[in-house]
Order: C-alpha cells, then sequence, then structure tokens
C-alpha cells in the first residue's frame, strides 16, 4: 500500500517486475521522487522500480541494491524520458538523491537515496 501521495508515478510502474506483484518502498524515497518528477515539470517513466530478492538477482542487481525490497524497504528506480542528460543534471543538482548514476547507452538514470552512503555518488556510464 503506498501510504503517501504520488500524483505522477503509479503503483504498477513501481512493482516488481518478475510478476510477484511486490511493492516495498520508502515513503521518504517516493516523497523525493516526486518532488523531483514536480521540480523538472516532464513526464518520467520508470524502467525499473523495487524489485524481490530472485528478481534482483536474476537480472544481474548488485546484492546491496537500493532497489531490493525483500528484506527492505526500496529507496531507488530506473528512469527515463527523451533527455536523460537533463534529468541526471537535474537529479545531482536537487539535492534529492545521493546516489545519480546516467547510463548513457541504455538510455536510463538510476535514481537512489541510501542513508548509510557517506556522501554522494554521480556518475556517467557509457
Amino acid at each position: 500500500m503506498i501510504k503517501v501521495k504520488i500524483n505522477n508515478f503509479t503503483k504498477k510502474e513501481l512493482t516488481c517486475r518478475c510478476g510477484c506483484k511486490l511493492f516495498n518502498y520508502d515513503d521518504d524515497f517516493l516523497i523525493r521522487l516526486q518532488a523531483f518528477r514536480l521540480i523538472i515539470d516532464k513526464p518520467l517513466f520508470v524502467s525499473s522500480g523495487c524489485r524481490c530478492k530472485n528478481h534482483n538477482k536474476n537480472i544481474g542487481g548488485a546484492d546491496n541494491s537500493l532497489h531490493e525490497s525483500t528484506t527492505k524497504q526500496a529507496s531507488a528506480c530506473d528512469v527515463t524520458n527523451d533527455n536523460c542528460q537533463k534529468i541526471y543534471e537535474a537529479a545531482c543538482i536537487s539535492g534529492l538523491f545521493n546516489e545519480v548514476v546516467y547510463y548513457e547507452t541504455k538510455r536510463f538514470v538510476h535514481l537512489g537515496h541510501d542513508l548509510n552512503q557517506p556522501g554522494n555518488y554521480f556518475n556517467i556510464i557509457d
């Protein structure tokens, strides 16, 4: 159940894509995601939301992925639109996320908020 109001995203697009229907998000992250959507004032399409442990492993996700939400609440998602460079730049300066990675070739931006991470991790990967 979504406890916070997110106008620009649906539960379906943030749910695990393997078919298990897992939805377990950190409310603070969802508030940050919605605030970011309002800041950039352009649609964002979620290409990967929360993931169950099996799905995360099957797609090659990191063991400590912020997407993985079987054992904890997810605090990341991957988004895209027609200008990923703009998403990346805006996310880096927004102060809402401390993990922002732009995958240029795959055309998506990873947005994460890791409470255990000291400092920021911003990167562009070909």
